[in-house]
């Protein structure tokens, strides 16, 4: 039995893996993960086709209780084929961008205020500091509170003492909203740059017109959504 940081795991068999030769057989292949991001759907829904057999991995790898799947590049084409799933790349990213926005799933009201910071501080290079657009995403939050309006549904953490903790809203924010831009590749996040990027493809093709495109829904999206819970 091995306990770390009070997680316990039973050690039934070790399996010795040679990395040479695994990175030799499998380096191309994708995880779930990427398998996900390649399909612009979630883990969860990758997870769920191979649960119904919809999709069978490659390689599967066991270890004690979880599995590790891999996908060879030819499955990812046969079953994106099979389940006609529409291929993403850098021709199509801008209008896959704005299907993203304007299927309007909005589970809490993250999304509007977080685009909003990042078209307002994006930079010539496509760059937004973390640390600007985190300063707009609390102002909007915290001026709900100070003018004594429901912050968001009541899932939302958002509170007082919480807004106060820019660490913790920042992770939360990277985790929620930022995660689901990210996983569609249209921003990625540098840490040690302390910047949000727009994709350098989607950037290159945005014009002054789409910026406003942008700003306008997400604006009409907001006053939408809070009407909706009884007011703006």
């Amino acid at each position: 039995m091995v306990v770390i940081d009070g997680l316990k795991e039973r050690i039934e068999r070790i399996m010795e893996v040679d990395i040479n030769s695994f990175e030799e057989k499998y380096g191309d292949y994708l995880s779930q993960e990427q398998v996900a991001r390649e399909y612009f759907v979630s883990t969860g829904t990758v997870t769920s086709w191979i649960k119904k057999k919809k999709i069978a991995p490659s390689v599967e790898y066991r270890f004690g209780n979880k599995s590790i799947y891999l996908f060879s590049p030819d499955d990812v084409e046969k079953y994106r084929k099979e389940l006609n799933i529409k291929e993403h790349n850098d021709s199509t990213i801008k209008e896959d961008f704005f299907e993203f926005l304007e299927e309007r799933d909005y589970s809490l009201s993250y999304k509007m205020p977080f685009l909003l910071a990042i078209v307002k501080h994006i930079d010539a290079i496509g760059d937004a500091k973390i640390e600007d657009v985190l300063d707009d995403y609390i102002a909007f939050y915290q001026d709900r509170l100070s003018r004594g309006l429901q912050v968001d549904r009541s899932t939302c953490p958002y509170d007082e003492k919480m807004l106060k903790d820019r660490k913790a809203v920042q992770r939360n924010m990277l985790t929620n909203p930022f995660e689901k831009f990210e996983r569609k590749r249209f921003l990625y996040y540098s840490k040690d740059l302390s910047v949000i990027s727009m994709n350098h493809a989607l950037f290159g093709q945005m014009k002054a017109e789409d910026w406003e495109r942008v700003r306008r829904q997400m604006r009409e999206d907001l006053r939408k959504y809070y009407d909706g819970m009884g007011g703006v």
